[in-house]
């Protein structure tokens, strides 16, 4: 992203960036050039734990990104849900807002390894379902406070959606100057909870 390098540090829950001069090092490390790297940068980038001394040639692989969807759910013409569902979306908002809190985004992490496991629904269903589910969080944005972020709410949709063996996924982007960081839900290529033109400025770096 304009030449930053940008973390996801997942079980403290934080983004963090690495001095503009340790860039191009950390890429060679990551391309399988480390024998060239500069020998003043590599003793900093294993001392931060960014890069460790392995036996063999294997290293984990980049993780799967979704590209980014296409269409947005509010841009289309959806029935809208009803107050009780509205409650019951604040509600499972709380409690997603209470597992991040109290546990951290590795704990959300587990969770959806553990619903990795269930068969997928049919297409058709999937999207039925994920219709009615984003509405009733959208209905709930009048019974929730400001405090409740992004992250907050696209992990209780992205969460209630796997329970129902709809393989949404819950994505976490970032922009590097000037850094900011959002979340949102999307199955295939619908957006289910934002706009496309927001989502667009930012580059996905995780997805659950």
């Amino acid at each position: 992203m304009g030449g930053h390098i940008i973390f996801l540090d997942v079980s403290a829950g934080r983004y963090f960036s690495i001095p503009s001069a340790w860039n191009d090092g950390f890429r060679l490390a990551l391309s399988g050039e480390a024998s060239v790297l500069d020998e003043a940068v590599m003793p900093r980038l294993l001392e931060a734990q960014l890069l460790a001394v392995t036996d063999g040639p294997d290293h984990p692989s980049a993780p799967t990104l979704p590209e980014l969807p296409i269409r947005s759910l509010l841009d289309e013409a959806v029935a809208d849900a009803s107050m009780v569902a509205g409650w019951r979306a604040a509600f499972l908002q709380w409690v997603a807002r209470r597992t991040l809190s109290r546990h951290g985004l590795s704990a959300v992490a587990s969770i959806f390894a553990a619903l990795e496991r269930r068969p997928e629904i049919k297409p058709d269903r999937a999207l039925r379902i994920a219709k009615r589910s984003a509405m009733a969080f959208r209905r709930s944005g009048t019974l929730v406070t400001s405090a409740d972020t992004c992250l907050v709410r696209s992990t209780a949709l992205a969460l209630t959606l796997r329970r129902r063996n709809v393989p949404a996924q819950l994505v976490l982007g970032v922009t590097a100057s000037p850094f900011s960081a959002h979340a949102w839900v999307q199955l295939r290529d619908l957006l289910l909870n934002d706009r496309i033109e927001h989502v667009r400025s930012f580059t996905p770096i995780w997805a659950l």
